[in-house]
């Protein structure tokens, strides 16, 4: 008879946790880097930069000027720069 009281503290306990498991929240960021005459640039750096946090994330563009970085802080603000050789920098916050 006892072990019917206890049997579910027992479950509980050992399943707790399971239940408090806690969430990873990331965030990301994709985009594509263009020239003044609408050409993509592929091998142009794009630096993102977490405000509050300081953690700069890097990348350089594909193909056809995509880049993706993954796993950001969430929320922001962020500072983005791109550059790349013989244009100027590019800043935006």
């Amino acid at each position: 008879m006892l072990y019917k009281r206890i049997l579910p503290l027992i479950f509980a306990l050992f399943s707790i946790p399971f239940i408090m498991e806690a969430q990873v929240t990331t965030s990301n960021m994709s985009g594509f880097v263009k020239g003044s005459n609408g050409e993509a640039l592929s091998g142009a750096t794009v630096t993102a930069t977490h405000e509050p946090t300081g953690t700069v994330y890097r990348v350089v563009t594909k193909n056809a000027g995509k880049f993706d970085i993954a796993n950001m802080n969430p929320g922001g603000p962020y500072t983005v720069v791109v550059t790349f050789i013989n244009y100027t920098t590019g800043k935006h916050e």
